[in-house]
Order: structure tokens, then sequence, then C-alpha cells
């Protein structure tokens, strides 16, 4: 009988506790805007947009090189 009581309590206290969580979750993205990708001020470096680079001299001279190879 104990038991029983014991597991419902735990059911009841998770329940209660994801709820609280979710209310939480939702008034605050209802105050500050949903997040999106968008909205961070990350967005395009974790997208990859990033200054162009130059390559190194000796990724020049590798492409180079493969061009310069017989093919066949």
């Amino acid at each position: 009988m104990i038991v029983v009581i014991v597991k419902v309590a735990l059911v009841a206290f998770l329940v209660i506790g994801v709820a609280v969580l979710m209310i939480a979750f939702v008034r605050k993205s209802r105050e500050k805007g949903f997040p999106t990708p968008e909205s961070s001020s990350q967005f395009w470096q974790i997208k990859g947009a990033m200054p162009p680079t130059p390559k190194p001299e000796w990724a020049e001279r590798d492409s180079r090189a493969d061009d310069e190879r017989p093919r066949g």
C-alpha cells in the first residue's frame, strides 16, 4: 500500500516539475520572442559564413601539380 502511494507521489512530482518547466519556458519565449537561429548573433558563424581566407602556398602548389599530371 505504501509503495503504491510512493509511486503515485513520484509520478505526480515529475509531472508537476515538467509542467512548471514548460510554463516557465513558454512565458519567457513569449516575453522575448521565440529563439530562432536567425535571431542569434552567431548565426552566420554557425552556418559557415566567414571572411575569405587565402589558401596557403602549399595548397596552391599542389592544385597546380594535379593539373600538370598526365591523365590516363
